[in-house]
């Protein structure tokens, strides 16, 4: 988890002012009692709407927590954000969180996908019609880039264009996350509070689109 504080804080110093408002503003959002942290109350009626069980629960809140003083501070949120917007999963057979390399099979329509330790174990029979393949993280991700630009034509300085359909097509696979599942929270939250979060929520989204980036660098926090 410390790996993913690091490189949340650094995609946030790469965006604009901007982006860097926004941020704030989705987590004020969450703070409902405006105290400056994001309790676990908040924290959890947030996550039952937006994320997967695993997610959604007391035990990946200390994850979240470095300094491990009960609460999320600004830098522990975005932490959050970028475990939602990367598509960091839970293993599909142990079900443990896997924030580091993780193997994707690569079945049509499949999003089953295995932590390392599983898939060099060999326990899980998973395939599909007799055949199975996963790639990790950065295969996936590279197949997906020359599957983008399969003429090699202008590598070294692809246009805006080229890398927006790049992005769109490691989106469609990395921000993905699965419904919450039966464990999840089923509280009603009020619809205000629902609006709250979805508003700065997808404000911060659009933001981060490809196509509003400016300057040299690229950030999806």
């Amino acid at each position: 988890m410390e790996e993913l504080h690091d490189i949340a804080k650094a995609h946030y110093k790469a965006g604009s002012q901007h982006v860097q408002a926004l941020a704030s503003k989705f987590f004020n959002s969450l703070d409902s009692n405006s105290d400056g942290r994001i309790d676990l109350g908040e924290y959890l009626e947030f996550t039952s709407q937006k994320c997967h069980s695993g997610i959604n629960s007391h035990s990946f809140f200390k994850k979240l927590d470095k300094n491990r003083n009960g609460s999320l501070d600004f830098w522990e949120v975005m932490t959050l954000y970028y475990i939602m917007k990367s598509g960091r999963p839970f293993c599909s057979f142990c079900d443990n969180f896997t924030p580091g390399i993780f193997f994707s099979c690569v079945g049509v329509g499949c999003s089953f996908t295995l932590c390392r330790d599983c898939y060099l174990s060999s326990k899980c029979d998973h395939n599909h019609n007799g055949y199975a393949q996963f790639l990790d993280t950065y295969t996936l991700l590279q197949v997906r880039v020359d599957s983008a630009n399969p003429t090699g034509i202008n590598q070294d300085k692809p246009s805006l264009g080229s890398i927006h359909n790049q992005k769109q097509t490691y989106s469609s696979y990395s921000v993905h996350h699965p419904n919450p599942g039966p464990s999840a929270s089923t509280a009603i939250v009020p619809a205000h509070k629902l609006d709250k979060w979805n508003a700065a929520f997808k404000a911060f989204e659009l933001a981060l689109t490809i196509g509003n980036i400016s300057g040299s660098m690229c950030t999806i926090l």
